[in-house]
């Protein structure tokens, strides 16, 4: 056989080998299409579409990988808007987007979903919730105004509850924000008499020493912390032991301020 037949036999056997490979890599893209189209529609069965999307979110957001969550709890929101887990999307969409510093985002997806609630009766927790998310998104936006509104709508609408006291460390965070941190303890005071027990209380009481400690009133500020250790289980006790010992650790330097 002579070179240039070899050279031409060649070449039809490396065409053949070239198109079996790019046949090969079609079937596989259109399977894996398939398949990714039936993993996001749930073949055509919108319950089993939105169940896959929402566990792909939690799995997503659980290993960190947050864009590839907010991609799937917005497909959630926007595909199946009437679908019941369309509201634990939002929420879940909004935590997302507050993570990853898109608190515009975040605002724009909590106040959607405290307009659907509205629309409805009941829910009263829900709703309490998210007023309470768009306050924490407002102040992270330094719109302070907007923080207390809804802050102060959680209370009136939710009074001597769970909520209410977190609305009322919320106008403590607003005013200590700012800078004025007569008006931050005294709101942090107020939570602590009307729920002088638990997490939240040491949590405004550690505050207050924070406050005092910003304004240079070091030993104020001691024994704010002091009251934390004396009066709270060891469990919330991290910040308050760490702000004691460098206190004291100032204060046995210099005579401090009172």
């Amino acid at each position: 056989m002579s070179e240039t037949v070899r050279t031409v036999e060649d070449a039809k056997i490396i065409r053949r080998q070239l198109l079996w490979i790019a046949a090969v890599i079609v079937v596989a893209a259109a399977v894996w299409g398939v398949c990714w189209w039936g993993q996001e529609t749930g073949w055509g069965n919108p319950d089993r579409a939105v169940a896959n999307l929402m566990d792909l979110g939690e799995k997503d957001f659980v290993s960190g990988h947050m864009e590839d969550a907010v991609a799937e709890y917005r497909a959630v929101v926007q595909r199946y808007p009437g679908h019941p887990r369309a509201v634990q999307a939002m929420t879940q969409l909004a935590s997302v987007l507050q993570q990853l510093g898109r608190y515009q985002d975040a605002l724009q997806v909590l106040q959607k979903l405290y307009a659907s609630l509205q629309a409805h009766q009941g829910r009263a927790d829900l709703k309490a919730y998210t007023l309470l998310q768009i306050g924490d998104v407002r102040r992270s936006l330094g719109d302070y105004a907007g923080a207390l509104d809804a802050y102060t709508t959680v209370r009136r609408t939710q009074p001597k509850t769970d909520w209410a006291g977190e609305a009322q460390s919320g106008i403590g965070a607003v005013y200590q924000a700012q800078g004025l941190y007569a008006r931050a303890r005294s709101a942090y005071g107020a939570l602590i008499r009307e729920i002088p027990g638990g997490f939240l209380a040491a949590e405004a009481q550690t505050s207050i020493g924070q406050c005092y400690e910003a304004q240079k009133r070091y030993r104020d500020a001691l024994r704010a912390y002091e009251v934390v250790l004396r009066k709270y289980p060891p469990a919330v006790w991290d910040t308050a032991q760490s702000r004691v010992d460098a206190l004291k650790r100032q204060l046995e330097g210099s005579d401090g301020e009172s």
